[in-house]
């Protein structure tokens, strides 16, 4: 049974399709920063004072309202602590948070030139992708579907543009957004920025992150023999657990 246009249309909170994680300790790891507590009786300082606690989203809405400095900051830690990381993997599992419509909203309208942002930057771009990944496959009329996700990637797009200013975020944003491109159909394009990619000077990490995300398109179009040539020139060094599971199914990469 498809879903309407105007039933899907109706959806506030498109963040509710992202893969989820039960993950009861997510929290825990915001124990020691980032929370408020009142101080009470006699003190030099006055306010809210940000100590131990899991209340980021307070710190969040409180630097919206006043000093904006610390919000890609805030928004670069929560989210890293949520599982949320720089490299775009596809097997992300994030747990439920309201906050991250919140974030959206501030990644629209606010602009910084730091690094803390181009990372908050990117891993929103993630977000968005899983959500666009999601929509995809979704029973929903195409028309519908397809303006849907026109919107989402662009918004991602321009989350990863915002790596290019950084030497050390440019070619993972470029590598994310070639997964993007891959979900959303355009096969062509994907493989085309991954091996633009792959021709500059990486880091191991970002070299094998490329090589996974060209290899997991290669298998996705059935061009499994293009995958297990490529995966078996990796050294054996540098293969981790996701490379040694695409070459179990590939029967070895021979």
């Amino acid at each position: 049974m498809l879903l309407c246009t105007s039933c899907f249309e109706g959806i506030k909170d498109p963040f509710i399709f992202l893969p989820r994680a039960f993950d009861p300790y997510s929290d825990r790891r915001f124990m020691r920063v980032c929370s408020p507590s009142m101080m009470i009786g006699p003190s030099p300082s006055k306010g809210v004072v940000f100590n131990k606690g899991p209340e980021v989203a307070v710190r969040f809405r409180s630097s919206m309202e006043g000093d904006q400095r610390e919000v890609p900051n805030i928004m670069d830690r929560y989210l890293s602590f949520m599982g949320v990381g720089i490299r775009l993997r596809g097997d992300e599992r994030v747990p439920r948070r309201d906050i991250i419509s919140d974030f959206l909203e501030a990644s629209l309208t606010l602009d910084y030139d730091v690094l803390p942002w181009a990372r908050a930057s990117i891993r929103m771009g993630n977000l968005i992708s899983l959500v666009v990944r999601r929509v995809r496959s979704l029973p929903v009329i195409e028309e519908a579907k397809v303006a849907f996700i026109e919107r989402w990637a662009g918004m991602a797009k321009g989350m990863y543009e915002r790596g290019d200013a950084f030497p050390q975020l440019r070619w993972v944003a470029i590598s994310n957004q070639a997964l993007l491109e891959h979900w959303c159909g355009d096969h062509d394009q994907a493989l085309s920025l991954l091996e633009y990619v792959m021709k500059k000077k990486l880091s191991d990490q970002d070299r094998l992150e490329a090589i996974i995300k060209k290899a997991s398109v290669l298998m996705d179009i059935d061009r499994v023999q293009e995958a297990g040539k490529l995966i078996a020139k990796v050294p054996d060094d540098l293969v981790d657990f996701r490379l040694s599971l695409i070459k179990q199914v590939l029967g070895g990469g021979e």
